[in-house]
């Protein structure tokens, strides 16, 4: 207080008085729903929000790091929508989410995850679609993985399901698969498919080998015609060409009693039969004969009994 002579002491102080807050907090009308999406779909999440008074501030968080608007994500609050959008999503997307709204009356968050998974894919060299080797040596059908959940991988050869055996080794993990041919022989020669599947797809590949190899020994060699001066001699055209046509065939005889062979002539690949002449008259003699292609020559086909 204070008069013509001055200013009294002040007086003890009051309990402290809260300046009252106006307004009204925000409220949650619809919270976020979970998302699953397949990549690279777009995903939005979405809350229905009273903003209050005054009008809430709306930030979104991603396992508790602020997400900010970029070129793949915007967010929006219209009316009473707050939204965020994600498009071209991958795997690194997906997680928990946040909103949170807040103003000077009060705040409230809202959590949902998103899923993100991803059609399976196969990848390889395009080189591999249609391959020759040689027979004996290793072909690798190499090929990469992708896709969430993680594929189950089948590969089939010529239609029927293939596993590892003496020749064809089968390795898969979670991020590639592939099939060695060790050594490899005709037989492996044929058509090799892929299959990676999960629950939002599937995805295949195919491979055709040709593994060229010498062929297999010509068949059935007999006589024809035995005369006292000269055989006639035919054959079966392999069962195997090698995977590469045949050129010639070519025929040897040695006497019964002698280990030597001498050639008796080549014929062309369409020709099963060759004439051995100037035998020695009351003789018998074996023959043999072998088929030749560009990669080799096949073992020998023998009569079994002198002729």
């Amino acid at each position: 207080a204070e008069n013509k002579v001055g200013q009294g002491p002040y007086s003890d102080p009051s309990e402290p008085v809260k300046t009252p807050i106006v307004g009204d907090e925000p409220q949650l009308l619809e919270p976020l729903s979970d998302v699953t999406v397949i990549s690279p779909e777009v995903a939005v999440f979405e809350a229905k929000i009273d903003a209050g008074k005054p009008r809430a501030e709306i930030t979104w968080y991603k396992g508790g790091k602020q997400i900010k608007a970029d070129s793949r994500i915007d967010t929006t609050f219209e009316g009473d929508a707050a939204k965020l959008e994600i498009r071209k999503t991958e795997p690194a997307d997906a997680g928990d989410y946040k909103v949170k709204a807040v103003n000077k009356v009060g705040e409230f968050t809202s959590e949902a995850a998103l899923t993100v998974y991803v059609k399976p894919r196969i990848g390889y060299d395009e080189r591999l679609k249609e391959v020759s080797v040689r027979g004996g040596e290793k072909l690798v059908l190499d090929t990469t993985l992708q896709g969430l959940p993680e594929p189950t991988v089948a590969w089939t050869f010529n239609g029927e399901p293939l596993s590892s055996n003496g020749h064809t080794f089968v390795e898969t993990n979670h991020v590639s698969s592939r099939v060695s041919l060790v050594d490899a022989v005709t037989g492996q020669s044929g058509v090799y498919k892929i299959v990676a599947e999960n629950k939002v797809g599937q995805d295949e590949a195919e491979f055709t080998v040709t593994v060229r190899d010498k062929p297999s020994p010509p068949r059935n060699l007999h006589s024809t015609e035995t005369y006292s001066d000269y055989i006639v001699v035919a054959w079966d055209v392999p069962e195997s060409d090698g995977g590469a046509p045949i050129t010639q065939y070519s025929v040897e005889r040695r006497s019964e009693n002698k280990n030597t062979w001498i050639k008796v002539g080549d014929t062309q690949a369409d020709t099963l039969t060759i004439k051995a002449t100037k035998l020695t008259e009351g003789h018998k003699y074996f023959f043999r004969v072998v088929a030749e292609n560009e990669i080799g020559v096949s073992d020998p086909c023998t009569t079994d009994e002198p002729i």
